[in-house]
């Protein structure tokens, strides 16, 4: 099973609260300790983005996307 399937977890849509420590990257679900126990941490620490810089890194995402697309239609 590839690492990425691994950690997909199909949950039911369920109304709880995740809280996610962006320090250690660990996630937990404070209404279900049964939840948390079955939710790896992150690989990695979440970096924040602030409102701003969004509408930026979108655009430049999307730039990023199509250079990538016209580049693969080339080959």
């Amino acid at each position: 099973m590839p690492e990425e399937e691994e950690s997909t977890l199909k949950l039911p849509l369920v109304e709880e609260e995740l809280v996610c420590s962006l320090e250690t990257g660990s996630v937990q679900c404070p209404s279900s300790l049964r939840l948390t126990g079955r939710i790896k941490s992150l690989s990695r620490p979440l970096t924040v983005v602030p409102p701003r810089h969004r509408a930026e890194v979108s655009e430049q995402e999307a730039k990023r996307d199509e250079k990538l697309r016209l580049e693969a239609e080339q080959r």
